[in-house]
């Protein structure tokens, strides 16, 4: 299968194959001046000229409210019943590189210290069909951490555009297997497939070459907690948390409870270290009452927290938290500052 290829007009043929055997298909979709990962039941569904969509595909992993149990009232006695998981075998068809890397990312987090079945049941049934990255966006930095544009990590199947409109077709899991499978008849192939995809890693590169290596920047927030450095290069932070909402990785949530005088719920909701409630104590003290201290744990979880305790680095490099910032708060910029100040200390 490695020199398999896949023309783009055949993409059709690969949706209605998955919707024929259960899967559902999750694809980049114009909505609103905005593109979004959402379900398709039609290649002619799709927006292909959107590099990335607003949202990840982290909400299909983990959903941004889900209840985690159930209860009733009845003659002073308390009935708790577990809910019904939805999770659907689901394809999720041009994702890029960077966000099926950070599924593996997650993956740490919610086997940690318990395995969270919410998480692994949806993860076990989702498979990524990513297509590589022809033209890296200006606030793309995936080079910086440890990725690529044609990065294989924690994709099912990987499609590269080698030739105008064909794309190398590599299955890298027994799912993308499955998956090829279905298809079989609609994959032809191609010579010289590596150099072609060589040549495709090299152009997509070139969009990157501004991007620096940030191999220092753990060494120095090891030891510059308590820098100036934080208040003056977060400042103008507003504390909205859409950088949290929007990048793949992050993963807090609170959990609440909703009820009546005769049942409620217990949800799971997506939550926020840039909120100033995230820390508040009962006792009315914040740790982190302001908010560079928030914006430091941000970056601080991301480059020193995760990586001492995971060996991972907490981010994909997708750009999002730059793109969507209504004030400009650029963290590769504010990383790539520490990294000279690392440097030349």
């Amino acid at each position: 299968m490695t020199n398999s290829v896949l023309k783009k007009e055949n993409f059709g043929k690969l949706v209605d194959a998955l919707l024929g055997a259960g899967w559902r298909v999750v694809a980049p979709v114009k909505e609103a001046k905005k593109t979004w990962f959402r379900e398709i039941k039609s290649i002619d569904e799709m927006d292909w000229e959107t590099l990335l969509p607003t949202n990840s595909p982290k909400e299909f992993l983990f959903p941004r409210t889900e209840p985690i149990l159930q209860y009733r009232f009845s003659n002073n006695q308390v009935t708790v019943e577990d809910v019904d998981l939805e999770s659907p075998k689901t394809a999720i068809l041009g994702s890029r590189p960077c966000d099926a890397a950070s599924s593996e990312i997650l993956k740490s987090i919610f086997s940690w210290d318990y395995q969270e079945s919410f998480f692994w049941e949806r993860r076990n049934n989702i498979a990524f069909i990513s297509i590589a990255c022809k033209s890296p966006a200006t606030t793309c930095f995936c080079t910086s951490v440890g990725l690529s544009p044609v990065s294989p990590v924690g994709s099912d199947i990987l499609l590269t555009e080698i030739e105008p409109d064909v794309f190398l077709f590599e299955p890298l899991s027994p799912v993308g297997e499955e998956i090829a499978a279905l298809i079989a008849q609609e994959l032809g192939t191609t010579e010289a497939a590596e150099e072609k995809k060589r040549e495709f890693t090299e152009n997509a590169l070139k969009d990157l070459k501004s991007r620096r290596a940030l191999d220092k920047v753990k060494s120095w927030l090891d030891e510059n907690f308590e820098n100036p450095f934080w208040q003056s290069a977060t400042e103008h932070c507003l504390g909205c948390g859409i950088c949290t909402f929007l990048c793949p990785t992050c993963h807090c949530f609170d959990i609440v409870d909703e009820s009546n005088y005769f049942k409620g719920e217990r949800r799971k909701n997506w939550d926020s270290c840039q909120f100033a409630n995230f820390t508040l104590h009962a006792s009315g003290h914040n740790p982190r009452e302001m908010r560079f201290k928030r914006y430091r744990q941000r970056i601080m979880h991301k480059f020193k927290y995760f990586p001492d305790r995971f060996d991972k680095i907490l981010c994909v490099g997708c750009g999002r938290c730059i793109q969507y910032c209504p004030v400009n708060l650029d963290i590769y910029e504010i990383l790539s500052t520490i990294q000279t100040m690392a440097t030349t200390s």
